[in-house]
């Protein structure tokens, strides 16, 4: 699998017939898509699965499965690579960022993905870099960019699992997402969440 070292790149936002979601050049893996596709307007019993993709010539396949209106959450979730099953785990007792990180295993790979909140981005780490993703500037009529940053020894499959989380519901990982589910998780407890 093709490694890169440093390296700078933007996700810009875009909405077109397949759905919703952020595109751009990243580093060498040249184009990737972001796509969280729309939903069919015929269901009728409340949230329901949707997902999100990662697409392009120079990273794997991946998707989400989540319940969750509009974007996919936490909520039954699964998490795809090349058809692989990736495990996730979560402390949603945390207090801090870090102890509310999001752990993935991926073939023995393991994860740590943190969310500091809407406005303060995300981070992904590994035994060998980390992905930093932030909100950047804003294009009028189209949104904010995502602006990353990679650093270490990564490869594809380290940004992808980064890049699928900016269109997924993460506000959970966060200690006062966490909070404001409380009631929720009371009244509708779904075991199939990730601990």
């Amino acid at each position: 699998m093709k490694k890169v070292d440093n390296f700078h790149f933007e996700l810009i936002p875009f909405r077109d017939g397949q759905g919703a979601g952020r595109r751009g050049t990243v580093g060498d893996f040249g184009e990737v898509t972001v796509l969280r596709p729309t939903a069919s307007r015929n269901r009728r019993d409340g949230p329901t699965a949707s997902r999100t993709l990662v697409m392009g010539d120079g990273v794997p396949e991946a998707v989400f499965r989540g319940r969750g209106a509009g974007m996919p959450g936490f909520q039954g979730a699964t998490l795809h690579v090349k058809g692989s099953s990736v495990a996730m785990e979560r402390n949603p007792l945390g207090v801090r960022p870090k102890s509310r990180a999001l752990q993935l295993d991926y073939q023995g790979r393991k994860f740590s993905y943190t969310h500091f909140g809407v406005s303060k981005g995300s981070e992904l780490k590994s035994e060998s870099g980390k992905v930093t993703l932030a909100p950047g500037r804003h294009i009028r009529r189209t949104g904010t960019v995502t602006a990353g940053v990679a650093s270490g020894d990564l490869d594809a499959l380290s940004l992808v699992l980064a890049v699928i989380f900016e269109e997924v519901n993460t506000s959970s990982l966060t200690l006062s997402g966490a909070a404001s589910m409380v009631p929720i998780r009371l009244i509708t407890y779904n075991s199939t969440e990730p601990s």
